[in-house]
C-alpha cells in the first residue's frame, strides 16, 4: 500500500510539473512574465529614489493589491490587513521624524534600553518595517492558486496531526501528566 500510494505521488507530480512547464511556453505566460519583469523594474526604481515615503507608499500599495487580488483565505487576509495597518504607522512616523520638536517626544518616549537600538528609539515605524521585513523574508508561495493553497493547507493540518501524534507519544513515553497541547493553533 505505501509504496504504491508514494508511486501515485511521484507520478501526480511527475504529470503536474510537465503542465507547469507546457504552461510556461505559452504566449500568455511570456506576457505574465513581462509584466512582472516590468514590475520588478518600476520596484526598483522606487527604491533608487531615495523617497522614502514613496517606498512605503508603494509597498502599501502591493500589499493592498494583494489583499484584493490575491488574498484567498482568512489567514492570508489577515496577514495583509495587518501589514497595511503597520505600514500606515510608517507613513505617519514619516510625518512626526520631519517635526524635531515632535519627534523629541518619541524619543523620550523610548528612553529604555530595551526600547532603543544604537542609541536611536525603536519606535512603531522602525518595528514595523522590521516586522514587515520578517513577513517578506517569510513569503515564499503568497501568490498561489486556490487548489495549490488547498494542497498546503492540507499538508500543514497533516503535520500538525503528525506532530500532536508524536506529542501524545512522548507524553506516553515519560508518563507525563499534563495535557497534549495542539500544535494546529
Amino acid at each position: 500500500m505505501t509504496k504504491d500510494s508514494l508511486a501515485a505521488l511521484d507520478a501526480l507530480l511527475i504529470e503536474e510539473e510537465a503542465v507547469i512547464l507546457d504552461l510556461r511556453k505559452t504566449r500568455l505566460a511570456r506576457r505574465l512574465a513581462a509584466k512582472r519583469r516590468s514590475l520588478l523594474t518600476h520596484i526598483r526604481d522606487v527604491a533608487r529614489s531615495g523617497d522614502l515615503r514613496l517606498m512605503v507608499l508603494t509597498e502599501l500599495a502591493i500589499l493592498k493589491g494583494d489583499l484584493l487580488r490575491y488574498a484567498n483565505s482568512s489567514e492570508m487576509a489577515r496577514s495583509l490587513r495587518r501589514a497595511i495597518e503597520e505600514l500606515g504607522a510608517v507613513l505617519r512616523h514619516l510625518n512626526l521624524i520631519t517635526d524635531p520638536a515632535k519627534y523629541s517626544l518619541i524619543d523620550q518616549g523610548h528612553s529604555l534600553a530595551k526600547k532603543r537600538e544604537n542609541g536611536l528609539p525603536l519606535d512603531d515605524a522602525r518595528l514595523a518595517l522590521g516586522s514587515h521585513l520578517t513577513r517578506l523574508r517569510n513569503m515564499d508561495r503568497a501568490r498561489l492558486e486556490e487548489e495549490e493553497k488547498e494542497i498546503i493547507d492540507t499538508r500543514k493540518a497533516l503535520v500538525a496531526a503528525a506532530l500532536n501524534g508524536y506529542v501524545e507519544r512522548q507524553v506516553r513515553v515519560l508518563g507525563a501528566s499534563a495535557e497534549v497541547p495542539s500544535a494546529a493553533g
